[in-house]
């Protein structure tokens, strides 16, 4: 008839009520309201004697009202006849719930950083292209004009590393496309 008739002292300590304030009384006390009772009833109690009803999550009511994630874990004493009664195991899951939760900040938070790390990569990478570009132009004029001699190997070795640095910002530039 949905009266408590046995309870352990972690579920008075989860819910905040003495033993003596659980036992007897009707479960309902635990549910947000009649609607959610009424739902969890006509959902789960059928399942109950097909056989057990293991990691229903749940948010039930504490004695200040407040609402706290649960698991729940069902099974009826004689499935064939669900008036004998059912146990239930209650796990609170308000601290998963809250690490669940400060992950997910986390995460989006990395995800973000990634993103403004990835765009300022792309836009330092054109930044860099463009006075690149302009050196290696000014060296390539110059080998034209300069005789070989010591000043032509140094514009050679000027338009090399040029166009080194160029590969890696391109490099660069593409890894951050690809991400």
């Amino acid at each position: 008839d949905g009266r408590i008739v046995n309870v352990n002292q972690r579920m008075s300590e989860i819910f905040g009520f003495s033993r003596e304030e659980i036992l007897h009384n009707d479960i309902r006390q635990f549910f947000p309201d009649r609607t959610a009772f009424r739902n969890f009833v006509q959902r789960h109690l059928p399942l109950l004697s097909q056989g057990d009803v293991e990691q229903i999550e749940y948010r039930l009511r504490r004695k200040d009202n407040t609402l706290i994630p649960c698991t729940l874990s069902g099974k009826a004493i004689a499935s064939d006849n669900l008036a004998r009664g059912t146990v239930w195991v209650v796990e609170d899951n308000s601290r998963r719930k809250s690490v669940e939760t400060e992950l997910e900040r986390a995460k989006k938070a990395a995800e973000s950083a990634s993103i403004a790390k990835s765009v300022f990569l792309a836009n330092m990478s054109h930044e860099i292209r463009t006075p690149m570009n302009g050196i290696i132009g000014l060296a390539t004029n110059l080998l034209r004009e300069v005789p070989a001699g010591r000043l032509y190997d140094h514009l050679q070795l000027i338009h090399r590393s040029a166009l080194r640095l160029l590969t890696i910002i391109n490099d660069i530039l593409d890894f951050t496309k690809l991400e």
